[in-house]
Formats: C-alpha cells, sequence, structure tokens
C-alpha cells in the first residue's frame, strides 16, 4: 500500500512460548565464533533477508538484528523445540519477538507458508542463509533436510526475482507482441490429451546429446519428440525432424538458436512461451504455432479472456516448458535426453552443432558438486542447480512416469536412469504419426474469439487511462499538502514538529483515500508488476527510513517526505500506464485488422511487414511471386533480408529501382533502417567487458548481416563506426594485458567490414606483432596504412613495444613506417635516434637528430641525443 499508515508500527505477539510445555530440553554452549560468522557474511550496510536455520542460544540472530538494521526481513527456521526453550531460559530474546522484521517458526515447518513470508523480499533483494553450526553438527538428520529446503525456495524465488528485476520490462513487450498474434497461431490448450499414452521424447542439448543421436534415430517414430530450440539445428543437421520445438528466451539471441532454419518451411510445430522474444515465431516457418501459458500474474486476465484450462508450469529452463508441453499432450513415459544439467564437457556446455554455446565450466560462477548419473559426482551451478530442483518437483506431481536417458549429467531425482537405446528397442511404432494426431485435435477445437479478445485489450485500455486520471488528480493534491505543509513550517516550526492543522489533516485524508483506491487496483497493478518491479527495493528501503526516522524529524517532515515517496511511485505508475494503454490499444487495432481480407497482395505484405510478419509475408511472396509496384519490391527485399535471404533480398530492391529510380532511396531507408537494428542488438545484448557475454561467434553472425547490407562500395554508417571504436578499445586493453585469444575472437568478427575500418586491420596487424609474429602483423599493418594513413600511428605504439623487448633493428623499422605514412611525426626521427645510437651507428643516429631538429628546432630530445654524440 502506497498510504500514509498514520497509526505506526505493528508489533508482533510473543506468544510462542505456549507452545513450548513439557519438551525435554537441548545441551547448547557459546556461539560467540558463530556470530562473527553471521556478522561476516551479511556485512554492514546489508538490505534484503536473512534466514536461520537453527538459532542455537538466539545470540546469532539477534546480533544481526542489532548490528544489521537495514535488513528488511529476518526468518528463524528451529525445528528443535526443545533448543528454542533453552534458548528462552538463557537469553532474552523480547528483541526478537517484537520486531516487525522477525518471524520464528518452531517445530515443524510450515514451508508454504515460509515461501510466501520471503517471496517479495527475496525476489528484489539480496538474501542469506545462515546455519548454526553446533546444532547441524549435533543433529544433522533434523537440520539438514529443513535447510536444504529453506536454501531451494530462495534460490527458486531470487531466480524468478533477479530475472524479473532484470527483463521485466522485456516479458512485458514481448507478452503483448505475441498475444497480438492470436489470428495466426493456435493455443497449446487446444492440444490438450491430443498424444495421450504416447511416450514422449524430451531433447535439451546437453553435451551428452552427442552420443544419443544414434539412439534417437532408432526411437524417432516410436514417440513424440520434443526438441528445445537450442538443440534442433543440431537435430535436424542429423536427420532428425522432431514433432515439436520449444521456445521461451525473451531477448533477441534466442533467435540466433534457430537462425540457420529461418527462409525455410519446416516439418515441426513451434511452441512458445508467452513471453518468448517474437523474433522466433515471426520468422521461423514451422507447421503450426501454439502459444503457451504459465499461470502468472501479469496475464492472468489473458487466461480468463481467452478460457485458456491448461497452462504449462514455470518455467526457468526452455526444457522444462518441453516438461510442460508433454504433460498438456498427456504424453507418457516422459523419456528425458541431453538434459545433463550439469558440466560433463570439458570443452562446451552443449552439444555440438549449438548455435550459442559456452567453452565448457564458466569461470565466475560458484561451482557446486552434485550426485552424477550412474554415482560418482559431476560440477554444475547454483542457476543449473535450481532447474534441477524445479525438474524435481514437477516430476513429483507425475511419480512413476518420467525416466531419465541422458547419457551424463546430474542425477534426477524422480527419474530413474535408463539406457535410450533399450528403451528405444522396448517401445513399438506408433499406429498414427504425430503430425496426423495434431492435426485431428485442431480440427476438433473451437477457433480463438479474436474479435472477443480485442474488446477485452479495449476495455483494459479505458481502464489505464482512467486510472492515470486519477494519480494525475492525487499528484495535484500532494503537491497542494506539500505547499500547505511548507507554509505552516515557516508560521510555526514548533507546531510543525508536534502536528499538522485541522485543514490540512482533512487534505491528507483525501490523500489517504485516493491513496487507498489507487492502490486497490490491484488487478492493473498485477498486469504491469514486471515493469515496476525494479522500483520495489528503492521504494521499500525509503519507506523503511522514513519510518525510522519518524520521531527525530517530527511528524510534519515526515508526512513531507512520505509524500514525495508516493509521488515518485505514482509518477512511474503514472507512465507505466500511459504507456501500456497505448500499447493495448495498438495491439487491438493489429487483432482487428488481421482478419480484414484484403485483394491486394502488395496490402497485406505491407501488414505483415509492419508487424514483422516476415515469415508470414513470405509465405505471400510464395504464393505471389509476381508482386507489382517498386513499393511492394522493396518490402518483398525487406522481408528476405529479415529472413537472412540477402541474395533474394537485392535481387528485389535491384528490381524496384530498375522499376523506378526514385525508390533507391526507399531502399536505403530499409537497408539502414535494419543495419541500425542489428547495431542496437549488439550493444543491448553482447558484452565485451564480460567474458561470458562477448559471444564472438554471435557478434560474427551479426556482423555479417550488416556487411550483407551494404553495398560493396558503400562505407559503414556512423552507429557502425561508433559501435568499433567501442570494442577497439577493449582489443586494444586485451592487447596489452597479453589477452590475445579474447582480441583475436572479436578482431575476427569485425574483419568482415575492414575494407571499410582500416582500424580493425591496424589491431590486427598490432596485436599479431606484440605476439611475435611480425611478419605478418606487418603485412596487416600496411594494409591499414594504405587504406588510412592515420593508422599508422599504431607502428609508434608497435615501436615502443618492440623497443622494450631490446630489438632494436624491429623499433627503427616500426618507427620508420610511421613516419613515412606521417611526416608531421618527428618524434619518430629522435627515437630512431636513440635507436640507432645504441646500435654504436653514430653517422646514422645524428642523421636522425639533425632531421628532427630541422622539423622542430626546439626538440630537447634530439638536442640531447647530439650531445651525447658530442661526449661520445
Amino acid at each position: 500500500m502506497l498510504a500514509l499508515n498514520m497509526a505506526g508500527l505493528e508489533k508482533k505477539d510473543p506468544g510462542l512460548a505456549a507452545a513450548l510445555g513439557g519438551v525435554e530440553a537441548a545441551s547448547l554452549t557459546g556461539e560467540g565464533a558463530g556470530v562473527d560468522e553471521h556478522l561476516q557474511t551479511v556485512t554492514p550496510g546489508s538490505t534484503g533477508l536473512a534466514v536461520f536455520i537453527g538459532m542455537g542460544l538466539g545470540e546469532g540472530p539477534l546480533a544481526v538484528l542489532r548490528e544489521r538494521p537495514e535488513l528488511e526481513k529476518i526468518v528463524i527456521l528451529e525445528p528443535s523445540l526443545a533448543v528454542l526453550r533453552q534458548a528462552m531460559e538463557r537469553t532474552d530474546l523480547t528483541p526478537l519477538f517484537s520486531s516487525p522484521k522477525v518471524t520464528i517458526q518452531a517445530g515443524e515447518i510450515d514451508f508454504d507458508r515460509y515461501e510466501d513470508e520471503i517471496s517479495r523480499v527475496a525476489a528484489v533483494d539480496h538474501s542469506y542463509v545462515l546455519r548454526h553450526v553446533e546444532s547441524f553438527q549435533a543433529w544433522p538428520e533434523t537440520y539438514i533436510p529443513v535447510s536444504e529446503r529453506a536454501y531451494d525456495i530462495v534460490n527458486k524465488i531470487n531466480m524468478s526475482g533477479s530475472t524479473t528485476d532484470k527483463l521485466g520490462p522485456m516479458f512485458f513487450a514481448n507478452r503483448l507482441e505475441n498475444c497480438a498474434r492470436l489470428p495466426h497461431l493456435h493455443l497449446l490448450d487446444t492440444l490438450q490429451g491430443s498424444c495421450a499414452g504416447v511416450p514422449a521424447v524430451l531433447v535439451a542439448a546437453g553435451p551428452s546429446l552427442d552420443r544419443s543421436i544414434t539412439a534417437l534415430r532408432e526411437i524417432r517414430n516410436r514417440c513424440v519428440l520434443i526438441a528445445v530450440d537450442s538443440a534442433v539445428v543440431p537435430l535436424t543437421r542429423q536427420g532428425i525432424m522432431p514433432d515439436f520445438v520449444t521456445t521461451l528466451d525473451m531477448s533477441e539471441l534466442n533467435f540466433e538458436k534457430v537462425a540457420p532454419l529461418v527462409g525455410k518451411s519446416w516439418d515441426f510445430s513451434l511452441v512458445s512461451l508467452v513471453t518468448v522474444n517474437p523474433m522466433v515465431p515471426k520468422r521461423l516457418r514451422g507447421r503450426h504455432q501454439f502459444l503457451a501459458f504459465t499461470d502468472d500474474l501479469p496475464h492472468r486476465w489473458m487466461l480468463e479472456s481467452l478460457a485458456v484450462k491448461n497452462v504449462v508450469p514455470a518455467c526457468f529452463s526452455v526444457a522444462q516448458l518441453s516438461f510442460g508441453v508433454a504433460q498438456v499432450l498427456g504424453a507418457e513415459p516422459i523419456i528425458l535426453v541431453g538434459q545433463d544439467l550439469a558440466y560433463t564437457s570439458d570443452s562446451s556446455d552443449h552439444a555440438a552443432g549449438t548455435v550459442i554455446a559456452g567453452a565448457g565450466l564458466p569461470k565466475n560462477m560458484e561451482h557446486l558438486q552434485v550426485e552424477a548419473i550412474g554415482g560418482g559426482g559431476v560440477v554444475t551451478t547454483r542457476n543449473l542447480l535450481g532447474i534441477k530442483k524445479l525438474f524435481e518437483e514437477a516430476i513429483a506431481q507425475w511419480p512413476g512416469r518420467v525416466v531419465n536417458a541422458t547419457a551424463a549429467g546430474a542425477r534426477i531425482e524422480g527419474a530413474p536412469s535408463v539406457d535410450l537405446a533399450e528403451m528405444a528397442a522396448s517401445l513399438a511404432p506408433l499406429e498414427r504419426p504425430v503430425p496426423e494426431l495434431i492435426d485431428h485435435a485442431l480440427a476438433q477445437a473451437p477457433a480463438v474469439d479474436v474479435r472477443g479478445f480485442a474488446a477485452v485489450i479495449a476495455s483494459q485500455a479505458r481502464r489505464c487511462r482512467e486510472v492515470a486520471g486519477k494519480i494525475e488528480r492525487n499528484l495535484a493534491l500532494g503537491d497542494e499538502i506539500q505547499a500547505r505543509l511548507s507554509r505552516e513550517e515557516r508560521e510555526n516550526a514548533v507546531r510543525f514538529r508536534q502536528g499538522i492543522t485541522p485543514a490540512t489533516g482533512k487534505k491528507l485524508a483525501a490523500f489517504d483515500q485516493l491513496n487507498g483506491e489507487i492502490d486497490a487496483e490491484q488487478e492493473l497493478w498485477n498486469q504491469v508488476m514486471e515493469v515496476t518491479y525494479s522500483m520495489l527495493r528503492d521504494n521499500d528501503l525509503k519507506q523503511r527510513r522514513n519510518l525510522e526516522q519518524r520521531e527525530e524529524i517530527g511528524i510534519g517532515k515526515w508526512i513531507r517526505a512520505e509524500i514525495d515517496r508516493i509521488a515518485r511511485v505514482n509518477r512511474f505508475r503514472q507512465q507505466t500506464l500511459i504507456d501500456y494503454a497505448m500499447r493495448l490499444e495498438k495491439m487491438q487495432s493489429v487483432l482487428e485488422t488481421a482478419e480484414v481480407k484484403k485483394a491486394d497482395p502488395a496490402a497485406v505484405l505491407e501488414r505483415y511487414a509492419d508487424q514483422g510478419e516476415y515469415a508470414l509475408a513470405y509465405d505471400l511472396l510464395a504464393g505471389n511471386g509476381d508482386v507489382r509496384g517498386a513499393a511492394a519490391m522493396v518490402r518483398a527485399g525487406e522481408v528476405c533480408a529479415a529472413l537472412l535471404r540477402f541474395d533474394e533480398a537485392w535481387e528485389w530492391w535491384d528490381r524496384a529501382v530498375a522499376h523506378d529510380a526514385s525508390m533507391a532511396a526507399a531502399v536505403d531507408t530499409v537497408r539502414l533502417g535494419q543495419v541500425a537494428s542489428w547495431v542496437e542488438i549488439i550493444k543491448q545484448r553482447l558484452d565485451p567487458v564480460d567474458p561470458d557475454k562477448r559471444f564472438p561467434g554471435i557478434l560474427t553472425a551479426w556482423l555479417g548481416r550488416i556487411r550483407h547490407l551494404l553495398r560493396d562500395d558503400e562505407a559503414p554508417p556512423g552507429e557502425v563506426m561508433d559501435l568499433w571504436q567501442e570494442y577497439e578499445a577493449h582489443v586494444v586493453e586485451w592487447t596489452d594485458q597479453g589477452e590475445g585469444e579474447a582480441a583475436a575472437a572479436i578482431l575476427e568478427a569485425w574483419t568482415q567490414l575492414s575494407p571499410w575500418l582500416p582500424g580493425v586491420e591496424a589491431q590486427l596487424g598490432r596485436l599479431l606483432i606484440s605476439e611475435g609474429h611480425f611478419d605478418d602483423g606487418v603485412g596487416w599493418l600496411q594494409n591499414a596504412v594504405r587504406r588510412d594513413s592515420a593508422q599508422a600511428m599504431i607502428w609508434a605504439e608497435v615501436g615502443d613495444a618492440v623497443l622494450q623487448t631490446g630489438d632494436l633493428d624491429g623499433a627503427i623499422a616500426a618507427y620508420e613506417q610511421c613516419f613515412l605514412a606521417l611526416p608531421e611525426r618527428s618524434d619518430m626521427l629522435w627515437k630512431m635516434g636513440d635507436c640507432y645510437q645504441c646500435l654504436g651507428r653514430v653517422e646514422a643516429a645524428r642523421e636522425a637528430y639533425e632531421a628532427c631538429l630541422r622539423r622542430d628546432p626546439q626538440c630537447r630530445e634530439a638536442r640531447d641525443g647530439i650531445g651525447r654524440l658530442q661526449k661520445m
């Protein structure tokens, strides 16, 4: 609530002791060292959540409560009533029982209650799980299960919360754009039970998938094959066609998993989570497309409006989406393949042929050891461990129906390990092919009520604007109250500190009431929670600090601070609602016009291109190859370029200009618009600073597309030049620090544009020389200087670097190259003179110094050099 909460702080009832009568006491000793460890873990200034598994004598929780006041919440889970009783007898726990930020569970732990209590703060802030070591040592069978369950819950909430905190606006935008595509797809709901009793093989892209290809060929026609997006390229290259491909990642990087497949028609059906990046479903052409929903608050209104009955479980990985699809289909048993959930290869973290893959075990993540398939241990990360736990929770709801045929990786509880080849031999061929089952289900399913959904969207947009108007009125009222309070403070500071006037009190009551009405729009706030999520932490912290200062600053200043806080939140809410209303209205328009039949293919093509429906547009082109009109030809080229069919794109654009020369400007606008979009994607999704986010292979692909969009005689636009300068700075840094492998990977990607970016060749030459490949490096640097003499300045850097190694002749050669290209660099002359002098070549040194002085008579270095020669 954004109310002022004039009633004060809520106190807790310390009535817990009544539950402790007659319990045998445990024996605990002092715990000073444990307290110190807790305070080292929860460092000064820490905010968020601290969870204690076991409280000991209570000294640890008391110290953290006292010494770390910025923490928002402390939860104590004490599975032993005897321990709590002893703590109450020996320690004054009143601060814990009376603090509004502390909750305590003792005896049997209610983990559902625990999850509810910590969900908000764990999602938006830091979390610390603290263990009372002595209790764990004395009674491991009691404390370890509680600790594992509590940690898993925190980890799950952290994963969800941190993802939403960083990517919430992307979820929000993707969901609306994907739902605007309803006329062109089906709801996954329509496939309920369509493959009942059919075995389902769920293929993930772990490194062990390479060992399962042969067995997958054997089992292919004996199951419904569901592949994650990362696995579809390795599978199709091996001639294995899935029945379904699942996809859910929200960023443009997700498109790269299937980029080799776009521009062609495939026989699999695509299942997209509603928050997936729309580039995949809009550009990948499959047999059918299905939209899947989880039961999330932001789109619960959509589920009701579309009468969706079957949702998939919460998905933190695309493999979990595949599991949900199998459940909706009614498939049984479910067979996992390639679901390593661990690092089973030293060379890669994905199967061979996967487009996005790392080099193996990540260096900047916490490494954990878990039980491996077949025994022993295997290394994983916290993120993969969280996905494993979620898998196990889902499997627990389907006991006996899931087996793990993954060749290597982490053991998944509830899914016994089996051999995939043996499993394939035990299954009979299907009586009806899966595509036939899918077509039959779709023939029986009612069509989506697009117009009805559009009407609901229109109503939601109106509601957004109404609440935004109410916020506007409340902001004005807040400004009026602030002016009153400011005036009252000037008139009577003493009274202002103690209270407020009755007239202002009435205004405050109206302000609070209006805030209450705004807060009461909970369903609407749920819809935009992903956009407003990131401000929760700052707002909660500000509110807490205001409350802590209330007695010190007085009621008047506290009210002013609270009004400022509430106004900040409401302004953000208001802008969010206005943006939401605009998106909804656009979505409504798209839905309403999608059903309009137009005889003119060019008009439909234009509409599809405007909406980014490039796969649909390409199908239209295939059916209407004789597109008439230069403008339509330009759009046809845009469609082909978006589907990475660049040769076809240029054919369309050349036809358009041949048909009407004035269309050249329109072609340039489309081409350079796509160039700008790829540059923006590179800036948003790749990070040269973070080794795990550089993705040189992806950078190569994206820069290659930019190259395909440029004419042979055309320099890249300014945004490409600016992007190169950013990368160049990192390449220089890596080269200087001896990180040649990182620099080389990035330079290799940029060499596609080197004819227009001489700096690429210059930096590559510099790198090669720094690594001892002098002759190769000289060639690249000479090429760069021929294109742009300014690049010769790198010769000066090379000369300095070579000189430090003691190679005087190499330094002279480098300085000479720089001077020949840049005669104004007279410093190269005295540097050559110094080198000649060290080599004992006195006359050559003298000539160099004198040549420098002829250009710069005041050059101190040249004069000093001649002085040294005279002494010699």
